[in-house]
């Protein structure tokens, strides 16, 4: 499945078997053809000015994930990274909040610079308790990176989401997108700046709030 394949390795897979390409004299133009739009799908994917994919890709991404999580009785998490901008000059520093993200994650978990100050992870395969953990992680981590105490009213906020399995229908992107959303705007007014919603199928219930290890 394509959701399986980590960023770099299909890339590198991508450039390989274009150069190759390049060189072969019994490659077809139609093969030569169908690498290049591989390529290019794949570029415009990733985010400029992160080593991460970007919003388009989440578009297709999350469908996936929802889709697989359902069929294999499994849960899927999802956490919003919402980071303030730098207070040196005022802009977001990407390339350092990919690097702390991906710190924080498995390789096969998919990281997307969802907007100029969020990022999004999508985590298959984790529950609550877990996902929790990561998210305290990144949140202490970009809050040392900042300057900034993790608990102040600048510090980054994460909200985070839990679809869990469910005997009907697998949660749709959109009601698993606003539940973020919610559970980002939650973590803003939090002390801990951290919040979490569960999704069963449609339903969203927030998720008891649990001590926070610093």
């Amino acid at each position: 499945m394509l959701c399986d394949i980590s960023m770099n390795g299909h890339l590198e897979s991508v450039v390989g078997r274009a150069a190759s390409a390049a060189t072969s004299t019994v490659q077809t133009h139609d093969d030569a053809e169908d690498e290049i739009l591989d390529r290019d799908e794949w570029q415009a994917w990733l985010d400029e000015q992160a080593d991460v994919y970007n919003a388009k890709y989440l578009e297709s991404a999350l469908p996936i994930e929802l889709s697989k999580a359902h069929t294999q009785n499994q849960s899927v998490g999802l956490l919003m990274i919402d980071v303030p901008m730098a207070a040196e000059d005022g802009r977001p520093a990407p390339e350092k909040t990919t690097a702390l993200v991906k710190a924080a994650v498995r390789p096969t978990d998919h990281v997307v610079r969802y907007n100029d100050t969020s990022f999004l992870v999508i985590l298959p395969r984790l529950n609550a308790d877990l996902l929790r953990r990561i998210a305290v992680r990144i949140q202490n981590d970009l809050s040392e990176y900042l300057d900034v105490p993790s608990d102040a009213d600048d510090a980054p906020c994460i909200g985070g989401v839990v679809a869990v399995p469910s005997a009907k229908k697998a949660s749709t992107p959109d009601v698993v997108l606003n539940a973020l959303k919610s559970s980002t705007a939650e973590a803003r007014e939090s002390d801990h700046r951290v919040a979490f919603q569960a999704i069963v199928g449609k339903k969203v219930q927030p998720l008891t709030p649990e001590p926070v290890v610093k």
